[in-house]
């Protein structure tokens, strides 16, 4: 979709997810993870936007994640099936699916399949995500869990 050669070099914002136990920090890690599309590819000069979760070593956490949401902006269709939205099942990380991505106005509300707990094996969600026409800039995500507090901020890339 973003590569002829199905290689593409990425940028990476990695967030801490503070919803450990204190004694047991940075385990819990949101990415934001974007590229352009090369000329000649459906995704040519538009930007791929995922954003895997990763809880393999969350040991210590007492909480389970139930998504995340992000201010957006306005969505690229690209021929993903059966949606807009993008999920990276195969060649990468992930054993966790969507459930689903609800949009309203700008934001987008990613639902797991399953929650993360810390108590499951292989606690990482595949690659998700969508287009843009805009650049990626630096923002805030909004992740969704179990316990209290239920939601928390953390850094992000975004149109």
């Amino acid at each position: 979709m973003f590569a002829a050669n199905c290689s593409v070099t990425v940028t990476n914002t990695v967030g801490q997810l503070l919803i450990q136990n204190p004694n047991t920090p940075n385990t819990a890690w949101p990415q934001s993870r974007s590229f352009t599309g090369a000329v000649g590819t459906p995704g040519a000069g538009k930007t791929d936007y995922e954003y895997p979760l990763d809880m393999t070593q969350a040991t210590g956490a007492l909480q389970c994640v139930g998504g995340l949401v992000i201010n957006f902006g306005p969505i690229t269709q690209l021929p993903y099936t059966p949606a807009d939205v993008c999920v990276v099942t195969q060649g990468g990380l992930g054993t966790i699916d969507l459930g689903s991505a609800e949009q309203d106005g700008d934001v987008i509300t990613f639902n797991f399949k399953t929650f993360l707990c810390p108590s499951k094996p292989a606690n990482t969600t595949f690659f998700f995500g969508l287009a843009s026409a805009h650049p990626p800039a630096s923002t805030l995500a909004g992740v969704f869990v179990t316990a209290s507090p239920p939601y928390y901020n953390v850094p992000a890339r975004a149109p």
